[in-house]
């Protein structure tokens, strides 16, 4: 071979070489601009999801008046746990012509599952006057077979006997009129599982409506939850104090059993001294006891308002559940500042509480049975919570 082919030979095979280098230099570039790509496509979805599972599992805390004029109520249950009725509903307004005690489908024959007091039809503003918003209260009774009927009045408490113990249960927010009838349904058949007995009573206020923001609309339904307090204390100083009362507050409910009961005790709630017989009511001590399931609440302000109820009323009882995985109860510190107070279903109560109030306070640690989640499903299943239940009931039936 001449020197001349050579080089040509040469030069051909570093060109061929050069090109295959470069192609691979592409291949690899493009191979890794895909992957960037899917990556980042992932992470996308994945935050999407992660705000989406947030949103949801901020499930507790109230403000503007959000009455849902288009609320429905699901008439007929079936088989399932979780949420027990059908998709065929009712609108509050055409319900069936409003029942009085006596009546078919009444509430005095005990057929009854549940009875509901109903404020989500009340604006904000007249929550400030108690008096005012209690003859605006709406009263639904719902019976076994899911049916849901409108009371005319709340007479069907006189009805109750005296030594039967009530149990008013306050649901969280973002629960609409159709979860709230499946949140009682599932506490009731839990009641009837540990053996529990007595009237149930479901409090449902306006949760359900999503005011732009997560931070936004929890402050708001907060508010709109301490406000409610003042109208469940009215009613209660009304009715039952001499009865064994038991408050159960999921969430953000929480905040409005554990203010009633406080504006009970201390006779700070403003309708209590307008209602009849206030003055006679003023030396009573009702025997309350209260359940803060999963509670959205300060526990600076726990500490403080317990103290001064069991100061006016020795015989509380307070249990209260803590969840360290609570994804909800973990975020509740940056709705008010990047380090605001923690939720007491998170920390827990001071430990000086703990100790000082040691034969009215008892602390449910339930981490390990309800995990991860915010859900009321997981709660009411939790065996350490249905065992306080139980304990409860066993001393209130005790003579």
């Amino acid at each position: 071979m001449t020197p001349w082919k050579t080089l040509t030979f040469g030069a051909v095979v570093l060109s061929t070489r050069e090109n295959l280098a470069m192609k691979v230099a592409r291949n690899n570039t493009l191979a890794a601009i895909a992957a960037v790509l899917t990556i980042f496509a992932g992470w996308t979805v994945d935050a999407g999801t992660t705000a989406q599972v947030r949103e949801k599992s901020l499930h507790d805390v109230s403000a503007e008046a959000y009455p849902e004029h288009t609320a429905t109520l699901p008439i007929q249950e079936v088989g399932s746990d979780a949420y027990p009725f059908r998709d065929r509903t009712v609108t509050l307004s055409s319900l069936p012509t409003p029942l009085k005690p006596g009546e078919n489908g009444n509430t005095s024959d005990r057929t009854y599952r549940f009875l509901v007091i109903d404020t989500r039809s009340i604006p904000t503003g007249t929550l400030k006057n108690p008096p005012e918003a209690l003859t605006d209260l709406r009263f639904f009774a719902a019976d076994e077979s899911g049916m849901v009927r409108r009371l005319t009045t709340d007479d069907w408490v006189e009805d109750i006997e005296k030594e039967q113990p009530l149990w008013v249960v306050v649901h969280g927010n973002r629960v609409d009129s159709g979860e709230t009838l499946a949140f009682m349904t599932a506490f009731c058949r839990m009641c009837r599982q540990v053996g529990l007995n007595g009237v149930f009573v479901l409090w449902s206020w306006p949760s359900g409506v999503m005011v732009r923001g997560i931070a936004r609309d929890s402050r708001l339904k907060a508010v709109r939850a301490d406000l409610e307090s003042s109208v469940l204390a009215s009613w209660l100083a009304s009715h039952l104090l001499q009865r064994p009362v038991s408050l159960v507050g999921y969430s953000f409910g929480a905040r409005t059993v554990m203010q009633a009961a406080w504006q009970i005790a201390t006779q700070k709630s403003v309708a209590l001294s307008d209602l009849p017989g206030s003055d006679a009511r003023s030396h009573d001590s009702p025997a309350f006891t209260l359940f803060l399931v999963a509670p959205a609440m300060d526990t600076a302000t726990f500490d403080r308002t317990i103290r001064e109820t069991l100061e006016a009323s020795p015989s509380l009882k307070v249990f209260v559940t803590v969840n360290k995985a609570d994804p909800a109860l973990r975020w509740y510190r940056h709705l008010w500042s990047c380090h605001g107070p923690s939720a007491l279903g998170w920390q827990g109560p001071f430990y000086r509480t703990q100790k000082d109030l040691v034969d009215s306070l008892e602390v449910l640690d339930v981490t390990r049975q309800v995990g991860h989640t915010h859900r009321w499903e997981a709660y009411l299943s939790a065996p350490t919570l249905r065992r306080a239940f139980q304990k409860t009931d066993e001393s209130l039936s005790t003579p």
